[in-house]
């Protein structure tokens, strides 16, 4: 005996794409009242628009300076970071390289200075010769001369409960010979 198949159920109707939508809650219109706060001909006053709340202000544009005005804004996309390195040195054993990233060649190369130094700790007098890595940049060197000087009487200073003693004094400057 052959058994009964029972017909396939018919396929449902698409659904209507607009049925399907979360429904939306139309926005009320938005009503500009002239004399807000004022009272009206009835003698009735009129309520008030809510004020926004300001933007706070950015650190950097508190003072009305920012990077963006500076010629190193794109460079790097770091706003106004600049990446450098050290091409060569005076002593011969202090091995060139090191990043040290500032805004400006002097900033690094004080950086860099305190670096030869740590490295060289005889030394008294160092020439170097700062390059620029920044990406994008004309990568331009810099040279600059550092001292070290010993102070006569060492500084104790206090940053955030931790005691340091200052021994010596550095002192960075560009060398303008040639």
């Amino acid at each position: 005996m052959a058994a009964k198949q029972e017909p396939m159920p018919a396929m449902p109707p698409k659904p209507d794409p607009k049925l399907l939508e979360p429904p939306t809650a139309p926005k009320p219109p938005v009503v500009q009242i002239a004399n807000a706060g004022m009272p009206n001909a009835a003698g009735m006053q009129e309520p008030q628009q809510p004020q926004q709340p300001q933007q706070p202000q950015q650190s950097s544009d508190v003072e009305g300076f920012t990077w963006q005005d500076t010629a190193y804004a794109g460079l790097g996309g770091g706003g106004g970071r600049r990446s450098f390195t050290v091409m060569s040195t005076s002593q011969a054993n202090i091995a060139p390289g090191g990043t040290y990233i500032s805004a400006s060649p002097m900033n690094a190369a004080k950086k860099a200075a305190r670096q030869l130094f740590n490295k060289a700790e005889r030394a008294r007098k160092v020439n170097f010769v700062l390059r620029e890595t920044t990406r994008g940049s004309a990568k331009k060197t810099y040279k600059y001369v550092a001292t070290k000087k010993k102070l006569a009487k060492p500084v104790q200073v206090d940053r955030a409960g931790v005691k340091y003693t200052i021994s010596h004094e550095y002192a960075v400057k560009a060398d303008k010979t040639a």
